[in-house]
């Protein structure tokens, strides 16, 4: 009887457990997929802005020359 409660209370706290490594599991992967959904947004922000400072200093360049 005590052996049977014993083992029937392992087995809920080892089904608890898995439960919660689980739960802990997939909201990690969904942490992942925000943080390399963020990463990518700013990838491509970081890219335009620096194609944009690229035609910006060209065009200063443009009009130093100018006066050259």
């Amino acid at each position: 009887m005590i052996l049977n409660n014993a083992k029937e209370k392992s087995e809920e706290l080892i089904k608890d457990a898995q439960n919660r490594a689980n739960q802990i599991i997939s909201e990690a992967q969904q942490r992942v997929l925000e943080i390399n959904k963020e990463y990518e947004m700013l990838r491509q922000e970081f890219n335009m802005f620096r194609s944009r400072f690229k035609g910006l200093l060209q065009a200063q360049l443009e009009t130093i020359e100018k006066f050259e």
